[in-house]
This record gives C-alpha cells, sequence and structure tokens, in this order.
C-alpha cells in the first residue's frame, strides 16, 4: 500500500487517530518535496505560533462573559458584554478567538466529557473592557472569559480531516506520486495547486457586492416562531430549527453562566457548519449573529 493509500484509509476510518495520520502527512510532504505542505502539517501538528497565520476555518467569533463584583459581596455572574460598541479595533480583538492548539490538544479536548469549555481573557483585556462596560449598582468587572463548545473542536478536526483528504484524491486523480516528483515526470506546480485548492482553498458562500439585499423577519422576545422565521431566512436547514427549538423548550430562560448548556452547543454545530461550508448562511461572523438573535429572543 503506498503512502497515499495510506492516509486516505487512515482518513475515512473513523477510529483513526488525526495526529498520527498527520505525521505520515510529514512523511509525504518530504516526499512530495513540498515545503508548503509541509509547514501545514507542521502547524497542525505542533501549533501555530501566532494569530496570523492560524487559517481561517480555525477563527471563530464568540461572545465575551464577564462576572461583576461589588460592595456588600455583590456579583453578577455570566453577563454577556455588548462589545459591539466598542472602539475600533478592540471590538474585533475582544469577540474573534483564533484557535491555535495543535492537533493532539484538539483531539486531547474531544475525548473529555465537557460540553462546554470555559477560555479566561488576559487581565489586561479585562481591564480595557472596564472602561466600556457597567452595570448598575457600581459592580466592577471583576473577570472575562468565553464560553467555547466542544463543536469547535469537532469542527477544527473535521475540517484538517476533510482537506488532506481532498488533497490525497486530488493527487491520486492525477496520477501524482511521489516517485513521479523525484523522477521529474509529475510537476511540483501540480501539488502547489492541489494545496491551494483542497487545503488553503475556502467554499464559505458570503453574499456580497452592492446589489446585495437582504431582508429579514424581526425577533419578538419569547416568540420562538419569531425566532424560527427568522433563522430560515439565513437558510438554517429545518432539521438544525427543529434541534432549536427542542433546546430552547427545555432552557426557556438564560441562566446565571449565559445561555444553557444545549443552546450553546447548537450554536457551536451551526458555527462549524457555517466554517465548513455545510450551511451556506451568505454572512460571515455566524457566531456572532446566532449569538445576537438568541438575546434577541431571551430578551437578553
Amino acid at each position: 500500500m503506498s503512502l497515499l493509500d495510506e492516509i486516505r484509509a487512515d482518513l475515512t476510518n473513523e477510529t483513526a487517530g488525526v495526529s498520527n495520520t498527520l505525521r505520515k502527512a510529514r512523511v509525504l510532504a518530504h516526499e512530495l518535496q513540498s515545503p508548503e505542505l509541509a509547514e501545514w502539517v507542521n502547524f497542525e501538528t505542533a501549533g501555530y505560533p501566532n494569530d496570523d497565520l492560524v487559517p481561517s476555518y480555525r477563527h471563530f467569533v464568540l461572545p465575551i462573559f464577564g462576572n461583576f463584583h461589588g460592595v456588600f459581596q455583590s456579583r453578577m455572574t455570566g453577563v454577556v458584554l455588548p462589545t459591539n460598541n466598542l472602539p475600533a479595533p478592540d471590538g474585533k480583538v475582544f469577540n474573534e478567538l483564533a484557535v491555535r492548539e495543535g492537533m493532539g490538544v484538539v483531539e486531547a479536548i474531544l475525548a473529555s466529557n465537557n460540553e462546554v469549555f470555559h477560555v479566561q481573557l488576559p487581565a489586561e483585556f479585562t481591564l480595557m473592557l472596564r472602561d466600556h462596560v457597567r452595570v448598575t449598582g457600581g459592580m466592577v468587572l471583576h473577570e472575562t472569559y468565553r464560553q467555547v463548545p466542544r463543536h469547535i473542536f469537532a469542527g477544527i478536526l473535521d475540517n484538517v480531516k476533510n482537506r488532506l483528504l481532498d488533497f490525497v484524491l486530488d493527487l491520486q486523480g492525477k496520477g501524482v506520486t511521489p516517485e513521479g516528483i523525484s523522477s521529474g515526470t509529475d510537476s511540483p506546480d501540480l501539488v502547489r495547486n492541489a494545496i491551494n485548492i483542497n487545503i488553503h482553498g475556502n467554499n464559505n458562500v458570503v453574499a456580497a457586492g452592492e446589489n446585495v439585499h437582504q431582508e429579514f423577519k424581526p425577533i419578538h422576545k419569547g416568540d420562538i416562531t419569531s425566532l424560527i422565521e427568522h433563522l430560515r431566512d439565513y437558510n438554517v436547514a429545518e432539521e438544525d430549527l427543529g434541534e432549536l427549538k427542542e433546546a430552547v423548550a427545555s432552557e426557556p430562560n438564560m441562566t446565571g453562566d449565559g445561555f444553557g448548556p444545549k443552546v450553546m452547543a447548537w450554536i457551536g454545530k451551526m458555527t462549524t457548519k457555517a466554517i465548513s461550508g455545510a450551511w451556506q448562511a451568505g454572512i460571515p461572523d455566524a457566531t456572532a449573529m446566532l449569538v445576537k438573535d438568541l438575546q434577541a429572543f431571551y430578551g437578553g
């Protein structure tokens, strides 16, 4: 069995670990004499050193939650912070999460039983937000954090598998082999093109242009029908809308930690679909849109 066949078999085997498959892909990059593939595999294995290098399928817009402390041990927890009014570029910095962790960490997170992971923001972010976010009673913003659903990490893993599988299938479809690259029979440009299209490519559909105009139905507090009709305008699948109805029915109110776990899991699932291209939403920042719509429904 060739190395391409081994990697293909691994990627279609649900029980095979992606970290081990990436090690095989590192060998493949060496045999294909492809520094572009080697760089991507190294980042996905060891993690990305800074946010600027993180690819789009690892970027997410998530709400920021805050805990407030006041006199006489008074406190408010799980408050969704209105970061959209922060002066640029702070709003983008606070809301955007770039998942830099390597695949070993991603797989370890998915192996846990947690549905939502709390990621604490640095103290300097909290201090900067403190000047812009205030609540009644004189309470002060004490700490800030994100709630990251496990679907975020599952989506990253799925993206890596699909991109690498598409790359391998592309090479096999064109008859490109490491032996052909080494002998000069196959052009290195074929490998570069396959990487650009299948690994670095982005299949998301975004509505853009001067003539694009969309009107969406309003959302009324506590009215599940208005929420569903609004999301239907975004081309959310009926199956997903049904799951949201069930989640909202079991979690009719926001808790001290924000949305309930079922609603958070649904948001994570939809974010994964938007990033992977499975949900043709036609808009960027799907997570921020869903959070805003659900806040309007809950009256938050």
